[in-house]
């Protein structure tokens, strides 16, 4: 029994032997594997083919397709890699992952106007989201400015606003400026005018930053006295900017004058004679007037117990502003102050200025630096005249007693007495007088008399006086003494003069210099031009040779173009005619 299996065993296997060689081989059987697709996230997309068992050596070809909003990133797992499709052998059981990632889209926010728009959602990439992202936009206006809408890819004016990023997404944020209201109240009686200068205004009310011009105008008796409220100050006119509701307050007060506010735009008007003697309150001696009427000056003989009117200006407190008389007279004016220094109209100027002012029929008399406008004179005059009678002790002068400042075209008819250092038009000139001329007499009984300037120590150009001169020493038609750094050129005068001592048809006494000048050697009564002192640069000439057509052949010197002009007289300066 033994041997009998063991042959069999023997038997067969050699049967199998043979039948596994090169001839017969044995029949193949291919075993499978799992292949297991997975979606990561789930929501991301779909990949093909889908999970199960793959033969052994077969190639499969995988694709991925993202939904809408997302984008295959790449493959993971059993296999990696990011081509899709892609294709791989099957050689094993494997897990493959298909990774997906939403998309990311811009958020590009402009801004139309001034403001900033805030977004609820930041991330890494603050101008990019994903796809389906809620994002709320909430708009911020700067101070002075409204949201008004969206506009682009989003409209309306719902702030905040929530969107949904589906996409490359654009809006506009829109900002307004506000309007803000801007009253006006008047205290007093008076009005103001609101002039627009940048900005726009709609229903009484003003555009943020709008930039508006207010003007205030006094009714006749009243004055604009200063701005209260959002504005402070006495400007006018002013201008306010506008940030916010405001409320502005205009003050008039009852005023000295006729209106006005005392600036350069707006000058207090002067329409009576109180109103000019008003002007020498200390709180105006630094504003601007004009005169808008002839002024009647009569009554001022009884006032302040018969000394008259009080010159405007101290020298502790001199005027400082400027008076325009606007082409007006000013008659009858009386000043009896025989025991004060700075006597005039105005007392004391110091950097201000008198202009087209004239006085007619005026009756001053002081003591020393007496002048029929100005005593002393540290400002300008201008285009200004006096006709009347002046008097004093000293420095004594038609239009100024002493003179550290300028005038031209000026000019003074009066009768004067004084003592020393007087003349037609200034009686001490320190400065320089151009285009100016005296007529009268002068009247002194000691030194420095002059037709024009009793002493002189600064610049006399294009002037000329017919005043009649009568003195004691150093007494001139034109000048009484001529400083050696005074300056006389291009002036002539042609009263008669007389004298003691150092008379001369034109200086009395020179040290200083003479240019282009002449003297009527019959009308002054002197054939020396000079009393005492150097004779250069003056010419004496006969009163047919000064007048008339002639005197533009014997007076070469002079500017017959731009200046002086020949008459059927003596000659006059341009301005005159007009």
């Amino acid at each position: 029994m033994t041997k009998g299996y063991f042959l069999i065993s023997i038997i067969l296997i050699i049967f199998i032997v043979s039948a596994c060689g090169p001839g017969n081989p044995p029949s193949s059987i291919n075993p499978s594997y799992q292949l297991t697709i997975l979606v990561d996230p789930s929501e991301g997309g779909i990949v093909l083919p889908e999970s199960g068992e793959v033969s052994e050596g077969d190639e499969v070809v995988i694709s991925a397709s993202p939904n809408e909003g997302w984008l295959f990133l790449s493959w993971h797992g059993d296999h990696a890699g990011s081509l899709n499709p892609d294709t791989l052998k099957v050689n094993s059981d494997l897990e493959i992952s298909a990774l997906f990632v939403k998309r990311e889209y811009p958020l590009i926010i402009s801004i139309e106007g001034e403001g900033s728009v805030s977004e609820e959602i930041m991330q890494s990439k603050p101008t990019e989201y994903s796809h389906g992202t809620t994002v709320e936009l909430t708009a911020k206006p700067s101070v002075g400015w409204n949201f008004s809408q969206w506009s682009g890819q989003v409209s309306g004016e719902e702030n905040p606003k929530q969107i949904v990023i589906n996409g490359e997404t654009e809006i506009t944020a829109h900002f307004q400026k506000r309007f803000y209201s801007l009253t006006v109240e008047v205290e007093g009686n008076g009005s103001v005018d609101k002039i627009l200068q940048t900005g726009n205004e709609s229903n009484d009310a003003y555009e943020f930053e709008s930039i508006i011009e207010l003007a205030a105008s006094s009714d006749v008796g009243w004055r604009f006295s200063g701005w209260e409220g959002d504005l402070e100050g006495d400007q006018n006119p002013v201008t306010i900017s506008i940030d916010s509701d405001k409320t502005v307050r205009a003050v008039f007060e009852h005023s000295d004058f006729a209106g006005g506010s005392g600036t350069v735009s707006d000058p207090f008007r002067i329409s009576t004679i109180e109103h000019l003697q008003n002007i020498d309150d200390e709180q105006y001696l630094t504003k601007h007037f004009i005169q808008t009427d002839n002024l009647k000056a009569n009554s001022t003989t009884n006032w302040n117990q018969g000394r008259g009117f009080k010159p405007i200006g101290s020298r502790e407190s001199p005027f400082s502003g400027t008076y325009d008389g606007g082409g007006f007279e000013i008659t009858g004016l009386s000043i009896n102050r025989e025991d004060e220094e700075n006597v005039g109209l105005f007392g004391s100027v110091e950097n201000g200025t008198i202009k087209n002012t004239g006085l007619r029929s005026a009756n001053i008399f002081g003591d020393e630096i007496v002048g029929g406008l100005v005593a002393n004179n540290n400002g300008e005059v201008i285009r200004s005249y006096v006709f009347g009678s002046i008097s004093g002790e000293e420095q004594v002068g038609g239009i100024a007693g002493r003179n550290n400042g300028e005038i031209s075209e000026s000019y003074a008819s009066v009768e004067i007495k004084g003592e020393e250092e007087v003349g037609g038009l200034v009686g001490s000139n320190h400065s320089d007088i151009s285009g100016s001329y005296s007529e009268g007499s002068i009247s002194a009984d000691d030194e420095r008399i002059g037709g024009l300037v009793g002493y002189n120590s600064g610049r006399i150009s294009n002037s000329y006086s017919h005043s009649e001169v009568r003195g004691d020493d150093k007494v001139g038609g034109l000048v009484g003494e001529n400083r050696s750094n005074g300056m006389i050129e291009f002036s002539y005068s042609s009263g008669r003069v007389r004298g003691d001592d150092q008379v001369g048809g034109l200086i009395g006494t020179n040290r200083g210099n003479i240019k282009g000048s002449y003297w009527d050697r019959e009308g002054s009564g002197r054939r020396n031009a000079i009393g005492r002192g150097r004779p250069i640069g003056v010419i004496g000439l006969r009163t047919s040779e000064m007048k008339g057509s002639s005197a533009r052949n014997n007076m070469p010197e002079f500017d017959w173009d731009e200046i002086w002009r020949s008459t059927s007289d003596y000659p006059i300066l341009r301005w005159q005619d007009r």
